[in-house]
């Protein structure tokens, strides 16, 4: 009777163990997945059929700003300077003409770089899986004691020991479904994490014949280039930055036992079950909550 309790109490947390781990390991892949993929590939396609639309509003554009920058060099530098400066300005516009005609392959060798180093990444740094069958929980479960010990006439004692072993079941078998329920609902956000990380890039990636343009004009279109070349170069290697955190953020989630820091009082197995348990949850919370936030600090890294 004992051991079967133990079991079901194991299998609840096994399951919920089982989703994360599935669930974290499709992330992963994703977070590394190449645009050429088979899984990815019309949507790469789609990106540049919307890119060959707008890429069309490379040259007039450039050319309008092309001219505005002939303007600000006439009336803002000064004679002996202005024969230099429309040079200087000519040829900035026909480097950006013709990487206007190469800007989709030079985005897409940029994207293979950055998608290869997130692959090596993602290959190098082992699964960090959470083992369903070795870690703080079963333990603690294994280490339950379900049965009563032999206190003689004490009936009080008896009463103790049934009021623990009921809490000690009910602690963990509670836990185990909220655990369940919470694991599968972080995952599924992690997963959503992922898409988005696909799907940015791209959403952005057509307007870059637009910016391109808009360089030909002097300061701020320099400054504009600068800015959306460090931002798209972000957002392509936030999946490198989230498999990172993923990683470390699932090793400590795999072998951190908050239990171990509650010394005397972790004998106790009421308030052992609760932390553990409660742990569980809140560091799949936090890993989740912290790939969430990882835009930020690619933002500020790239920014």
């Amino acid at each position: 009777m004992e051991d079967a309790i133990k079991s079901l109490l194991k299998g609840l947390f096994d399951v919920g163990y089982s989703i994360w781990n599935a669930f974290i390991g499709v992330a992963c892949k994703m977070f590394a997945a190449s645009y050429h993929d088979s899984q990815t590939q019309e949507l790469f396609n789609t990106a540049h059929t919307i890119f060959t639309v707008i890429n069309r509003c490379t040259i007039p554009l450039a050319g309008l700003f092309f001219i505005i920058a002939i303007y600000k060099t006439v009336s803002s530098t000064p004679p002996e300077q202005q024969a230099r400066k429309f040079m200087l300005d000519v040829l900035k516009y026909a480097i950006i003409i013709i990487i206007s005609y190469k800007l989709w392959d030079i985005l897409g060798q940029v994207m293979d770089f950055t998608a290869g180093l997130t692959t090596e990444i993602n290959g190098q740094a082992g699964s960090s899986e959470i083992n369903t069958d070795n870690n703080a929980v079963v333990s603690a479960i294994n280490d339950l004691p379900l049965h009563f010990e032999n206190h003689g006439l004490r009936i009080d004692k008896y009463i103790g020991d049934a009021l623990v072993i009921v809490l000690d079941i009910l602690i963990y078998f509670i836990g185990g479904l909220a655990s369940i329920i919470i694991l599968c609902a972080t995952g599924l956000t992690v997963i959503g994490v992922a898409f988005e990380r696909i799907l940015k890039p791209l959403v952005i990636l057509p307007f870059s014949a637009i910016v391109l343009g808009i360089g030909s004009c002097s300061g701020e279109g320099e400054r504009m280039i600068w800015q959306y070349g460090k931002a798209l170069l972000g957002m392509l290697l936030s999946g490198a930055f989230m498999i990172v955190a993923l990683k470390l953020g699932n090793t400590l989630f795999a072998n951190y036992n908050l239990a171990s820091y509650l010394g005397d009082v972790g004998e106790n197995s009421i308030v052992k079950g609760i932390v553990l348990v409660v742990s569980v949850d809140m560091e799949a919370i936090i890993i989740t909550g912290l790939l969430k936030s990882m835009d930020s600090l690619v933002a500020k890294v790239f920014g």
